[in-house]
């Protein structure tokens, strides 16, 4: 749960801490962006915030967390999905992590294809509901 709270805040860029090191109270929290004036009086903007990359693992792995109708439990792989692409639903408006309000879920090898082509569906069948569009990126 910790997890998904992290991303969750990244995403809706209100992500803090207060904590206490050696006897000394600090607080963390995201860099907000920074605007400057280059010499010839143009606005630039300095995003406070790289690019994120989150990896989902575990699709062969279940969890009790969340079940299907005939209480079997819900790959891993599935509720990563679900809960890490809603929270960057909180991003689209705002644009401050994905400057062009894309998500991108993804694994990177080969060897996990027969578990992709299980996830992706449903994860797409879920989002179209919801009225989100899917294209395909190409090289083009």
């Amino acid at each position: 749960v910790l997890g998904y709270r992290n991303w969750l805040g990244l995403m809706k860029g209100d992500l803090k801490v207060k904590f206490e090191k050696l006897g000394k109270k600090y607080e963390r929290f995201l860099n907000s962006d920074r605007k400057y004036t280059s010499s010839n009086g143009k606005a630039i903007k300095l995003h406070g915030r790289a690019l994120l990359l989150n990896r989902n693992v575990g699709h062969l792995m279940k969890t009790p967390a969340i079940l299907f109708s005939d209480k079997s439990q819900v790959p891993e792989g599935i509720l990563d999905a679900f809960i890490t692409s809603a929270a960057c639903l909180h991003d689209l408006d705002r644009k401050k992590n994905s400057r062009k309000g894309s998500i991108v879920v993804f694994h990177e090898n080969e060897k996990s294809m027969k578990n992709i082509m299980y996830v992706l569906p449903k994860v797409l069948e879920h989002f179209t509901k919801l009225g989100y569009q899917f294209k395909a990126i190409t090289a083009d």
